[in-house]
């Protein structure tokens, strides 16, 4: 989504108001593919306050995450606001600004920037998911398995694990 500017830029206190859609290309975070199932809605306002411009803007959509526990990719509600100030040169000792050249400002580096702020550290598809087996590695959310039923509990345990158990029932502790 690109906004011309060219006449925000004229005077000090005139503003741009804009609403749209933008795509937003699929990208890696953190190891996981971020995905997008349609367009972003952005509204806003970009006001001249003299030696900058001031970006406010809020976005509504969805993204495609990958859940922590099962693998499964689930919907992630996206619905956020943010203020970017904009300069015409780069500023180099501050984060901050986001620069642009000519009349044409693109949104969309903007708005990923602000967007991965709002992906959560910890993705879950949802609150009870029971995630993985991790002796056979079915989704528990879907299936069950006939790992955790087995009444002989000796089959399931890791063999590099074998001597810390061996360790806790000398000690009549529960493992």
């Amino acid at each position: 989504m690109k906004l011309d500017i060219a006449e925000v830029q004229r005077d000090t206190g005139s503003s741009l108001s804009f609403d749209g859609e933008l795509l937003i290309k699929d990208f890696q975070w953190q190891g996981e593919t971020v995905g997008f199932p349609g367009p972003l809605q952005v509204e806003g306002r970009i006001t001249n306050v003299g030696d900058m411009l001031i970006l406010n803007a809020s976005v509504k959509g969805t993204a495609i995450l990958t859940c922590r526990l099962c693998m499964g990719d689930f919907e992630y509600d996206l619905d956020f606001s943010f203020e970017a100030k904009l300069k015409d040169t780069p500023v180099q000792d501050d984060p901050d600004y986001f620069a642009y050249q000519g009349f044409q400002i693109d949104l969309t580096d903007i708005v990923t920037e602000f967007l991965i702020l709002e992906i959560p550290s910890v993705r879950q598809c949802r609150e009870d998911c029971k995630g993985l087996c991790p002796i056979c590695g079915v989704n528990l959310n879907e299936q069950s398995c006939k790992c955790t039923d087995a009444e002989d509990s000796d089959l399931m345990i890791d063999e590099r694990l074998e001597a810390l158990k061996e360790y806790y029932t000398g000690q009549s502790k529960e493992v």
